[in-house]
């Protein structure tokens, strides 16, 4: 029994090169005899001890993706990285082998692994977590064994998706190679060959052909998350059809963020400092709110900011807010500049950086408001003068009247 759910390398007593043979030890008959699933799928009763005589050598790897001592990588004819669906099927077909084993052998107690059992123990053997089946997985490549290559879909087709371990690839398997292989229903399906160092990148190839994302990348905890400046530096504007008033200004407000070099939180701070105020001031808990859910759309979930509509519209909110308070930083700073000049003047002839001018506001965004509410004083304007000479002409009319 302690040998139930490991994996064996066998090397058969047989001249030629060394040849480690793997198996996927699955139930106990008796003594050393287990029932075992090869690479070929193959399933039947195999003594699994040093003193079977038809062994050179018999060792148990220490973990599913951990080689012994000694052992080599190309020296093994190791399993097939089966998906969650094969791992259940060669659980029951190697149940009731066990159950035709322990009859052949006089055995009592055959009774077959539940279904209810043979899922969970299957998805922990693929290294999955416990409940966990493909689809909760999602996209991608998942659990490649160290060290070792397998062919994987490179698209989403014919009951597959995209990153899930394919058996039975007649292709050589060498990393990055490229192939298409039938599947049992007769389907076309594009494969590639890939390894543990390479399933990052593979993994980021769809969010090359969507301008909505970024490539996912690790920080040194091995956590989703990156710099800043990073999400800057990659980010980039496409063009996009949904329709927005005005301009685009996430690229600057990124861009600013990054240059100034505190951070959204840190950002915040020092916007309410510019304007001294306090936190039940109004938009002052919209404004942390907003900077903290932009942040991890950028930095964790990789979201291109450029190109999505809803944190474009976080960020006018995000400059609206801090345009509203922006007279009182103006009003402040002012009051800690000395001298004759007016501070208009010093900033004109010695290029002095207004603290109050730095805030958040994109420059093209003011440039849109500005004209847009010139055209309403215009209108307004003209409407007045309108009503006016109505209302003159209704007079003119009266007085005329006999």
């Amino acid at each position: 029994m302690a040998l139930t759910d490991r994996y064996a390398l066998l090397e058969y007593n047989v001249p030629g090169a060394v040849v480690f043979h793997e198996r996927w030890i699955l139930d106990h008959i008796s003594n050393d005899d287990y029932i075992v699933v090869t690479p070929d799928e193959d399933i039947y009763c195999e003594c699994m001890s040093v003193l079977n005589q038809d062994l050179r050598s018999f060792r148990i790897r220490p973990t599913p993706n951990t080689l012994p001592h000694g052992v080599a990588a190309g020296q093994v004819y190791a399993l097939p990285a089966w998906g969650a669906a094969d791992l259940a099927r060669l659980r029951g077909l190697a149940a009731a082998e066990a159950v035709a084993e322990r009859g052949r052998q006089g055995l009592a107690g055959a009774q077959p692994v539940p279904a209810a059992v043979a899922a969970p123990v299957a998805a922990a053997v693929a290294g999955a977590p416990v409940g966990e089946t493909a689809e909760d997985a999602g996209p991608g490549a998942r659990n490649v064994p160290s060290g070792t290559v397998i062919w994987v879909a490179a698209e989403t087709c014919g009951g597959f998706q995209y990153g899930e371990l394919v058996a039975g690839v007649v292709a050589v398997a060498t990393v990055g190679a490229k192939t298409v292989h039938t599947t049992a229903d007769g389907k076309s399906l594009f494969c590639e060959c890939i390894d543990a160092s390479g399933v990052l990148a593979f993994n980021n190839r769809p969010s090359r052909c969507d301008g909505r994302l970024l490539p996912v990348t690790l920080n040194p905890l091995g956590l989703p998350e990156r710099s800043l400046a990073d999400v800057v530096a990659e980010s980039k504007e496409f063009p996009v059809k949904w329709k927005l008033a005005g301009p685009r200004t996430s690229r600057w407000c990124l861009a600013y963020l990054s240059v100034e070099g505190l951070g959204f939180e840190a950002h915040h701070e020092r916007f309410r400092q510019l304007c001294k105020l306090d936190g039940g001031a109004w938009g002052v808990q919209e404004h942390f709110q907003l900077s903290l859910i932009i942040r991890q759309l950028v930095q964790v979930d990789f979201i291109n900011g450029c190109n999505s509509l809803g944190i474009e519209l976080m960020f006018r909110r995000l400059q609206t807010i801090e345009y509203a308070h922006s007279e009182k930083a103006r009003e402040l700073e002012a009051r800690n500049v000395g001298g004759k000049l007016s501070l208009e003047e010093q900033y004109t002839f010695g290029s002095l950086v207004r603290q109050a001018g730095t805030l958040m506001i994109a420059p093209s965004l003011l440039e849109h408001v500005k004209a847009e509410v010139q055209k309403d004083v215009e209108l307004q304007k003209n409407m007045r003068k309108a009503r006016e000479e109505r209302e003159l002409s209704k007079k003119k009319g009266k007085k005329e009247d006999p």
